[in-house]
């Protein structure tokens, strides 16, 4: 008898949603296509059936899945726990347990996915040169045939879910190097694209913002906390706990909801506040 599997999988884990739900595990949501709000358990939101899932031996697997769970996003939970309880600076130790989790949802989402498939594409795009001693019709299918050779490697599941474990693991030391701080701040949502790169100069945001060339990186952790990773160089703040600005806090909703992929999610009875300006550093 095959053992039971997870099927349906979290694109954001559910241990990190439960900050933002009530007693009962729910959370306001905003679909941010049409302004609909409704309320859902947690255990229904951003999540899609066999996403991580894997084929081993003919049979599926949500192996994935199970390491997501056990490896980064158990450990992260006491972690998340203390800063949440403004027990700051974090070890060392809770620090890279963090930046894992925070590497890993990086990657871990549809808009990581269909990044990859799209590079895929364009290097399937590039062409071979010809080769003279062939006549054009056999190159011709040669050139087609390994074209979908590749594409079915690279888009496969299992290349797939290699490349993000590569690039979650490149990231951590990245995070590492970043000054940390906490800004108090009230009634904080977070979304299906948790992580917020974000470049002041420019006012990008976002999950296309790359990590080495963004100023800071921003995660609600609480509906009362957001952890903030600065400046590798000159940064304002670093390693303390700060009071966000009263005009950051009123902005930062809206860069929440400006970078998640389609959904915002809340704490039940607390408001999504509407800026006309642009977030601003806190």
């Amino acid at each position: 008898m095959t053992a039971s599997r997870a099927k349906r999988h979290h694109l954001v884990a559910q241990s990190y949603l439960r900050r933002f739900a009530d007693k009962r595990e729910m959370v306001t949501v905003l679909d941010k296509r049409d302004g609909r709000e409704f309320s859902a358990n947690i255990k229904n939101v951003a999540v899609e059936a066999d996403f991580y899932t894997l084929e081993e031996n003919g049979e599926k697997s949500d192996a994935f899945e199970q390491f997501m769970a056990t490896d980064v996003e158990g450990p992260a939970v006491s972690a998340f726990d203390r800063l949440t309880a403004e027990q700051f600076p974090p070890t060392t130790g809770d620090r890279e347990v963090i930046a894992k989790f925070i590497g890993l949802q990086l990657v871990r989402g549809v808009a990581f996915r269909e990044m990859h498939d799209r590079l895929a594409q364009a290097q399937a795009a590039r062409k071979i040169p010809p080769r003279n001693e062939m006549p054009p019709e056999v190159f011709a299918e040669l050139e087609r045939a390994a074209i979908e050779q590749f594409l079915a490697l690279a888009t496969s599941q299992k290349f797939r879910i290699e490349t993000m474990i590569t690039m979650a693991e490149k990231v951590v030391p990245l995070l590492m190097q970043r000054p940390w701080f906490l800004a108090r701040t009230a009634d904080a949502p977070t979304s299906d694209s948790p992580v917020i790169p974000w470049i002041q100069k420019t006012k990008q945001a976002g999950f296309g913002i790359g990590v080495a060339a963004a100023d800071e990186i921003a995660m609600p952790v609480s509906p009362e906390l957001v952890l903030v990773l600065g400046p590798r160089v000159g940064s304002p703040v670093g390693e303390q706990v700060i009071e966000g600005p009263a005009g950051w806090q009123k902005q930062f909703p809206d860069l929440v909801r400006g970078t998640a992929r389609r959904y915002v999610y809340r704490r039940p009875g607390t408001s999504l506040g509407v800026s006309s300006k642009e977030p601003s550093r806190p």
